[in-house]
């Protein structure tokens, strides 16, 4: 063998002995700490709109795609691993999908325990530090006749369904919708359900605000059906609050917000969030309103921000009277 073959052989074992050295086959979390896009790199991105019901949380899931409590538990909090408590069984973790939301990032795992099965929602900011964590599906021994699912919306409107069977075989149905607001918080923004109403169990939120203006006042449709228009910050603007009871029950819903006069007898309001929208149109002593955008976020499917009420005159105090 001559020189020339001889250097170009050594160079090229050199270069595999190199290559070697750098390509050890051992992941990031191998060589290094676990970090928040190793964590992301295990989830798969989901396409919306997403359900998830009581035979999904019923499937299994390959052992081999469960997270590394060892490696995870950083960005995975405590009670996931031990939904039950410390002094019972660790939960097997599996990630279910991932997906955009504004700076955040929108995890959804798995969590399977002897006791329960259930599914997690974990909001991170977009360092990765976690912001909130809300179960949104879950399936128990200890209660097997309640249950809870969950779906996700183009719009991102999460709707946890509760499904409930009492002892006397009445079964109760509840379903709560939250928006995800951009600082990873949740906002409660209605609840559906056929328990029997009561009618009692609401509060106005805008009760004790100024009522100064001419149409400021509570209308009522019927006792518990009830539109409450309140003095706003300018003479452009009035506050409301609407809720619905119609129906016995089949016609439920709640809508609050600053209106706007666009006319001197008739004011909108256009919500920032969504395509809801509501005119409001005053006359002597009532109030028609039309929901002319969708507001399903807000109430029933049973029913619309729809209808006349009257205004409920306030008896006037002892001694108020000109003297």
């Amino acid at each position: 063998m001559n020189k020339k073959h001889a250097y170009s052989l050594w160079f090229f074992l050199l270069l595999i002995i190199i290559s070697a050295c750098h390509h050890t086959g051992k992941s990031s979390q191998e060589r290094g700490a676990f970090t928040y896009s190793d964590l992301l790199l295990q989830f798969p991105v989901f396409n919306l709109p997403i359900k998830y019901n009581e035979d999904s949380l019923g499937k299994a899931i390959p052992d081999s795609l469960q997270l590394d409590a060892t490696r995870t538990g950083e960005f995975i909090p405590d009670s996931l691993w031990y939904p039950e408590g410390k002094n019972h069984a660790k939960a097997d973790i599996y990630p279910l999908g991932q997906r955009r939301y504004h700076d955040l990032r929108l995890l959804m795992v798995k969590v399977v325990s002897p006791a329960s099965k259930k599914v997690d929602l974990l909001i991170y900011g977009k360092d990765g530090r976690l912001i909130g964590a809300k179960e949104i599906a879950s399936a128990s021994k200890t209660n097997p006749n309640q249950v809870f699912s969950f779906s996700l919306d183009n719009k991102f409107l999460l709707r946890v369904q509760e499904r409930k069977q009492l002892g006397t075989g009445f079964l109760i149905t509840r379903e709560q919708v939250y928006g995800i607001n951009p600082d990873g918080t949740l906002l409660l923004i209605m609840t559906n359900t056929n328990e029997p109403a009561n009618p009692n169990s609401f509060s106005n939120p805008i009760d004790t605000l100024p009522r100064k203006n001419h149409f400021s006042g509570d209308y009522y449709a019927s006792k518990y059906d009830l539109v409450s228009i309140r003095d706003g910050k300018t003479k452009n603007t009035f506050l409301f609050f609407i809720h619905l009871n119609k129906s016995n029950g089949d016609c439920t819903g709640e809508l609050n917000g600053t209106g706007k006069f666009i006319r001197k007898d008739e004011g909108e309001f256009q919500d920032q969030n969504g395509p809801c929208s509501v005119r409001f149109k005053f006359s002597s002593g009532r109030v028609t309103i039309e929901e002319v955008g969708g507001c399903g976020a807000y109430r029933g499917i049973n029913c619309l921000f729809d209808g006349t009420y009257l205004l409920k005159r306030e008896k006037r105090k002892a001694g108020a009277h000109k003297k």
